[in-house]
């Protein structure tokens, strides 16, 4: 085998490996930068942005820095949703200013021990002036939940331990057992801890009490991927299709599901049309995934085509290197 033919081979299996490895992720505006570093590009934030009315936060700009040196901005989509890619680990805080309301803040940390290419989770709370922060009272979500089991969830969203939050969250739950937030947020701690079993459960229980919660049937998926359960996870980003077909990370990580089955004619066509959608032009990672199937099938021009537009979207991907040599290879071989 010829030396470019091998190095475009090798980067072909480590594309598909990645793909079936189950660290797919909510994919949602990659237009990102990420700093040098020896694990530079291996991790995400897959992020929504919440108006104090509960709606989501439409095309707002969200910033964030790491004690790592990892910093830039990125817009959320009409959903709301947002995904810093290519990110090296350390401590995070993500912030979003909307004029007329109070900066809303929070803080994570990507640990280098965590699963290669996980993407941790935040939900950013806006609030009016003079709110709070915890105070969810002009939420229709919280509308019903009595005033105990909320005081605990709002201790639960304030503080910084996270076992202490997941004590207070159990006994939100232990006064309203169909406090969907409540597990949900569960849920989300679980993956801060790489805990995917107790995070699966705790977002099956967030569905149960409340069956049209997109983002914990997305967050769901998510889980079921980094644990390797393809066909669930499918049938979870299906359900999110029928219930609303503009999402385009539901298509987007369908795709990642069809992949892990290897299903890749269904997975081509997940992928294209999550970015054919409103909001999914921005989805980086689509256009990679895409170039590397085509790779495989050996159409040059195809897979030169949708890997550059991948370097447009992110010239300073983690990997961007690779791909640029995946590139040149491939049009030396004509």
């Amino acid at each position: 085998m010829k030396k470019n033919s091998y190095i475009v081979f090798t980067l072909v299996c480590a594309a598909f490996l990645l793909f079936v490895s189950g660290v797919g992720a909510q994919g949602m505006g990659d237009r990102n930068t990420a700093s040098n570093g020896p694990d530079s590009g291996r991790y995400a934030i897959a992020g929504k942005v919440i108006m104090p009315d509960g709606l989501p936060a439409k095309n707002v700009k969200v910033s964030y820095t790491s004690t790592s040196g990892a910093s830039g901005s990125i817009q959320s989509d009409d959903q709301g949703t947002f995904r810093i890619s290519n990110i090296p680990s350390g401590n995070y805080t993500v912030n979003v200013k909307v004029e007329g309301l109070p900066t809303a803040t929070e803080s994570l940390t990507i640990s280098r021990e965590g699963t290669l290419g996980q993407a941790e989770t935040v939900v950013l709370y806006l609030r009016n002036e003079g709110q709070k922060k915890g105070d969810f009272s002009a939420n229709p979500l919280f509308k019903d939940v009595p005033k105990d089991a909320m005081s605990k969830y709002q201790k639960a969203k304030t503080g910084s331990d996270l076992k202490a939050a997941l004590v207070l969250l159990d006994e939100a739950i232990a006064i309203y057992p169909q406090f969907a937030m409540a597990h949900y947020e569960k849920g989300l701690l679980y993956q801060k801890q790489s805990d995917l079993d107790n995070a699966m459960i705790s977002f099956q229980k967030a569905i149960a009490a409340k069956p049209d919660f997109i983002d914990a049937k997305m967050s769901y998926g998510m889980t079921l991927i980094g644990m390797k359960n393809y066909e669930l996870a499918a049938s979870v980003f299906q359900d999110v299709m029928k219930q609303k077909n503009d999402v385009p990370a539901s298509y987007y990580n369908f795709g990642i599901a069809m992949l892990g089955m290897n299903k890749v004619d269904i997975a081509e066509k997940a992928f294209k049309y999550a970015l054919s959608l409103k909001g999914g032009e921005s989805l980086a990672s689509a256009h990679k995934y895409l170039g590397m199937i085509y790779v495989q099938r050996k159409q040059k021009a195809d897979a030169i085509t949708e890997l550059e537009k991948y370097l447009e979207l992110m010239p300073k991907a983690g990997d961007a290197d690779k791909i640029k040599t995946t590139i040149e290879d491939l049009k030396k071989q004509g």
